[in-house]
């Protein structure tokens, strides 16, 4: 799948995340910063969330006082975002290539955002942009399925209905090609299966060791390496925590912090 049509299935895709996905993923995510980042910032911090969608995890940054960025591919969740960050900052890019006008103190990633990059080139290109983008000592947070969480938790289905709309989940997990998939059926509940909408979102699980070493070779130092929750095993959704070194490197010296942040528009 290329950038052109992963932006379009996200954008079809905006409105169900809105008031599903967005709101069932926010109290992992809010849980995990407060355990393992929020200790190391202050209030007025830079802190920028990559793939942050319909913004309800950028919203809750800026309301503990944070000074936020959001970055996401799709014009329909930045859309839905615009509306809900009242202070702060939404760029549409892609985030495996981006480079701001300013440093920050933090970029967090979660939603099993970086799983969704199915080549190794891509999960590293996010990676890298994510260290030219850090202040010397800046931090990284994300969250990371491996493959024994796939095979141990993705086997499932569920559907539930929002008003008038039913929408149902169908997950799957195939070992020999290591790869996830979640089929979303969309439409409404009073027509029959023919008339809705369906949408296929596809996964890769990334070992430890293959994060591990990337990241070093990138340049972070990595920190901490946990369970998301307390009722998932190591093996998993883990929680990576890194950092960039405080020394800034020779090679880092043409990108350094002198503009302060702007609004973007598309």
């Amino acid at each position: 799948m290329n950038e052109s049509q992963t932006r379009n299935l996200f954008d079809a895709l905006a409105p169900f995340y809105e008031w599903h996905w967005g709101r069932a993923f926010l109290e992992d995510s809010v849980n995990l910063f407060r355990r393992k980042l929020a200790p190391k910032l202050k209030p007025g911090d830079l802190v920028l969330e990559l793939c942050c969608g319909t913004g309800h995890f950028a919203q809750w940054l800026a309301e503990q006082g944070y000074r936020v960025t959001g970055i996401d591919g799709s014009r329909a969740m930045l859309s839905f975002a615009r509306k809900r960050l009242r202070r702060g900052q939404l760029l549409r890019a892609d985030v495996r290539h981006f480079r701001l006008r300013y440093r920050v103190d933090a970029i967090v990633c979660f939603y099993n955002s970086l799983n969704q990059f199915l080549e190794p080139d891509s999960f590293r290109a996010v990676l890298a942009s994510s260290y030219r983008n850090l202040n010397p000592g800046g931090w990284l947070l994300f969250d990371i399925v491996l493959e024994h969480g796939y095979a141990q938790f993705w086997e499932t289905d569920e559907a539930f209905a929002h008003g008038e709309i039913m929408c149902e989940l169908r997950y799957r997990f195939d070992e020999s090609q290591r790869l996830a998939s979640c089929l979303v059926t969309i439409g409404p509940i009073h027509r029959p299966l023919a008339h809705r909408s369906q949408l296929l979102l596809w996964q890769r699980p990334y070992s430890l060791r293959f994060i591990a070493e990337e990241l070093r070779i990138i340049g972070f130092e990595l920190v901490v390496v946990k369970p998301v929750s307390e009722g998932n095993p190591p093996d998993g959704r883990l929680a990576i925590l890194a950092r960039r070194p405080k020394q800034l490197h020779r090679t880092d010296q043409r990108h350094v912090s002198i503009c302060s942040p702007t609004r973007y528009r598309d």
